[in-house]
């Protein structure tokens, strides 16, 4: 495309790479080009730093430890030049260019001491090419031009309130603009409806959109929280290289919850023999709606998979999943007439006394046994504080840790197609074998 052109349409682009501490200075084109256009060249001031870097109200040469080597060099050249030149210290060349060239951007916080930009951290530093674009957009949109920015992972260096205030100000100044990121945060910002997945899959680059259809105001209850109140965790699931729906929400905050901890314990990545939390993200479904919610994403994920559970319900919505024409990557199943509430008993039966004696501890509840903890689960619907509690006690728990990672490990094979020692083949359906 022709330079030209793209001056004219307005397309600027900010790289990753924006750590350039001398973004803010006559070094740079972008710089000159901003000044150029808001009509700001300081030259004024400029002149008036060159006049008084030309004459310095206490030159150096005065100083008095180096004014007799001055004076001695001074004698020296009058022996050898009639006109007797005397030898002065200037910061610069003291002509305007130099001025220019030697200027570097400051900062201070408060009237403090300033400090120059190589000193401040990359966030501040990485700030200063798009302050100087925006500037830049400011002007084109005052005079009626179109202004469209590309803008790299805006998440870099900067923290994330910062990030979203960034983001919104591109947003507002430009007349469209281009984002590339792997913050589920930043792509939440979009309309739904804007935002693309680009993957890499062996080779070759695929491009699909999130959202089919947009999100009406007489959209489905389930459908208008799904793509909008859980659209951050959505997108953060999307972006794993396998992304599984469970049946509801329950089943995404326990997975959620158990494995936070777990992740801070060391050495627990080690006791698995597949990252399922690298490997897999987990998607909030909405009210049991594991089948629309599969129809929502088909076409966005190449690797869906879903768990239902072993009741009737679970049997029924997996028949429906293996009627489709495009069916999910992996359909998953826990064992008959079980739960997760039950994958976490069995869990929780790797230690069975000390478990239960720390559970009464924390609930003050005189559970008799992991049966009844597991009933106690599954009348606790979305109790997230006693999820947090059953999850430290997995957590602090040798025993119970060993027995989580087999099961996180056995799933992530099961959502990516694959047999494990805990997931069984069974016409189609990866049902967990205790």
């Amino acid at each position: 495309m022709p330079s030209a052109l793209i001056r004219q349409l307005g397309f600027f682009l900010v790289r990753t790479n924006r750590t350039w501490d001398k973004m803010l200075s006559w070094g740079s084109e972008l710089f000159r080009r901003t000044l150029q256009t808001t009509a700001a060249q300081p030259s004024e001031a400029i002149i008036a730093e060159r006049d008084r870097l030309r004459r310095p109200e206490r030159p150096i040469e005065e100083d008095p430890n180096i004014a007799p080597l001055i004076e001695r060099v001074d004698a020296e050249i009058s022996r050898c030049i009639p006109s007797s030149p005397s030898l002065k210290l200037r910061i610069t060349s003291t002509d305007s260019r130099s001025v220019m060239d030697a200027i570097s951007a400051h900062f201070s916080v408060n009237d403090d001491v300033c400090l120059p930009t190589a000193r401040q951290g990359s966030g501040l530093i990485s700030l200063q090419g798009l302050m100087l674009l925006l500037e830049l957009g400011r002007a084109r949109s005052e005079a009626g031009e179109e202004f469209l920015m590309a803008l790299e992972e805006p998440e870099l260096h900067l923290p994330p309130a910062t990030q979203l205030q960034i983001v919104h100000r591109v947003q507002a100044l430009s007349s469209q603009t281009f984002i590339t990121t792997h913050s589920p945060t930043i792509a939440a910002m979009a309309d739904p409806e804007s935002v693309i997945f680009l993957r890499n899959n062996n080779g070759e680059l695929i491009s699909r959109p999130f959202l089919q259809q947009p999100v009406l105001t007489d959209s489905p209850n389930w459908k208008r929280k799904f793509f909008q109140q859980s659209r951050t965790d959505v997108l953060a699931a999307l972006m794993h290289p396998c992304t599984l729906i469970p049946e509801g929400k329950t089943e995404f905050y326990i997975i959620k919850i158990i494995l936070r901890p777990l992740m801070l314990t060391d050495g627990w990545t080690s006791l698995m023999e597949r990252p399922f939390n690298l490997e897999v993200g987990t998607v909030p479904t909405e009210d049991a709606k594991v089948v629309e919610t599969f129809d929502e994403l088909a076409l966005t994920h190449q690797r869906i998979a879903c768990i239902v559970d072993g009741d009737a319900d679970g049997q029924r919505y997996a028949r429906s999943l293996m009627d489709k024409e495009v069916k999910p990557y992996a359909i998953i199943a826990w064992q008959n007439n079980a739960t997760i509430e039950d994958a976490i008993g069995w869990i929780l039966a790797a230690d069975e006394n000390n478990a239960v004696l720390g559970l009464n501890e924390q609930l003050e509840i005189e559970f008799s046994n992991i049966a009844a903890v597991v009933a106690h689960l599954k009348s606790k619907k979305m109790d997230l504080v006693l999820y947090e509690q059953v999850a430290d006690l997995i957590a602090n728990n040798q025993a119970c840790r060993e027995k989580a990672a087999k099961l996180f490990s056995a799933l992530c094979s099961a959502c990516n197609n694959e047999p494990s020692n805990h997931f069984a083949n069974i016409e189609g359906i990866w049902v967990f074998q205790p």
